[in-house]
Protein backbone atom coordinates (compact mmCIF):
# COMPACT_ATOMS: atom_id res chain seq x y z
CA UNK A 1 0.00 0.00 0.00
CA UNK A 2 1.40 3.37 -1.00
CA UNK A 3 0.89 6.49 1.06
CA UNK A 4 0.67 9.98 -0.34
CA UNK A 5 0.94 13.30 1.50
CA UNK A 6 -2.78 13.33 2.22
CA UNK A 7 -2.64 9.91 3.89
CA UNK A 8 0.32 10.97 6.00
CA UNK A 9 -1.34 14.22 7.10
CA UNK A 10 -4.68 12.65 7.95
CA UNK A 11 -3.11 9.59 9.55
CA UNK A 12 -0.78 11.31 12.00
CA UNK A 13 -1.01 9.99 15.54
CA UNK A 14 -1.73 13.08 17.62
CA UNK A 15 -4.35 13.96 20.19
CA UNK A 16 -7.69 15.21 18.92
CA UNK A 17 -7.02 18.75 20.11
CA UNK A 18 -3.63 18.77 18.35
CA UNK A 19 -5.20 17.50 15.14
CA UNK A 20 -8.02 20.07 15.34
CA UNK A 21 -5.46 22.85 15.81
CA UNK A 22 -3.39 21.57 12.90
CA UNK A 23 -6.43 21.11 10.65
CA UNK A 24 -7.71 24.60 11.45
CA UNK A 25 -4.32 26.15 10.66
CA UNK A 26 -4.26 24.31 7.35
CA UNK A 27 -7.81 25.36 6.47
CA UNK A 28 -7.13 28.98 7.46
CA UNK A 29 -4.02 29.10 5.29
CA UNK A 30 -5.77 27.73 2.21
CA UNK A 31 -8.79 29.96 2.83
CA UNK A 32 -6.46 32.97 2.82
CA UNK A 33 -5.14 31.77 -0.53
CA UNK A 34 -8.69 31.28 -1.85
CA UNK A 35 -7.97 27.62 -2.56
CA UNK A 36 -10.27 24.64 -2.08
CA UNK A 37 -10.24 21.05 -3.29
CA UNK A 38 -11.57 17.60 -2.28
CA UNK A 39 -8.63 17.06 0.08
CA UNK A 40 -9.47 20.21 2.04
CA UNK A 41 -13.11 19.14 2.12
CA UNK A 42 -11.98 15.84 3.64
CA UNK A 43 -10.02 17.72 6.30
CA UNK A 44 -13.09 19.90 7.06
CA UNK A 45 -15.26 16.81 7.43
CA UNK A 46 -12.77 15.02 9.69
CA UNK A 47 -12.40 18.15 11.82
CA UNK A 48 -16.17 18.57 12.21
CA UNK A 49 -16.48 14.91 13.29
CA UNK A 50 -13.72 15.39 15.86
CA UNK A 51 -15.31 18.60 17.17
CA UNK A 52 -18.66 16.84 17.59
CA UNK A 53 -16.99 13.96 19.47
CA UNK A 54 -15.14 16.43 21.66
CA UNK A 55 -18.40 18.24 22.51
CA UNK A 56 -19.99 14.97 23.64
CA UNK A 57 -17.11 14.05 25.94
Amino acid sequence: MEFNQQDVFLGQSKSSSEKITQYQACLDEFSTLGYDDPYLQEIRLEMSIMLKRQAVE
